[in-house]
């Protein structure tokens, strides 16, 4: 499955219609659209097979042709991913894990979803390492 940006910048067509279509949080939106706007003056065409979280940080790949200087802006955005959060934007962030998923969460974010949702937080301690995990 392929998205495209239909031969605009992504600024000037409906972002959030793109961003709805990927499995991502609205705070990491600002992220993605300005890795757009980066590929998108590198030359890159605006197709895209995925964009998604995966291990508490941003996946986005493109498809079409993307240069070694595309790559190094993809990597740097999903480095930066990792302490912003998913949810509001914030940052810093740290990964936190619920029962199954590890996610890019502020403190404030944590707590509300712990909260919300306390018996998603039971802690396998086998399955992530404690330096990952914010307590």
């Amino acid at each position: 499955m392929c998205s495209y940006w239909l031969g605009q910048p992504p600024i000037e067509m409906e972002m959030s219609q793109f961003l709805e279509s990927s499995s991502i949080r609205s705070g990491w939106y600002p992220l993605v659209n300005d890795l757009c706007l980066r590929l998108w003056s590198l030359g890159w065409d605006g197709q895209m097979a995925q964009c998604k979280e995966k291990f508490g940080g941003l996946r986005f790949y493109p498809s079409g042709e993307v240069t070694d200087q595309m790559w190094q802006l993809i990597a740097d955005a999903e480095r930066d991913s990792y302490n912003i959060c998913e949810f509001c934007g914030a940052s810093p962030a740290s990964i936190s894990k619920d029962r199954w998923w590890l996610k890019s969460l502020c403190t404030t974010c944590d707590s509300q979803s712990r909260v919300e949702t306390p018996e998603q937080y039971q802690r396998d301690p086998q399955s992530v390492p404690d330096e990952l995990v914010q307590h």
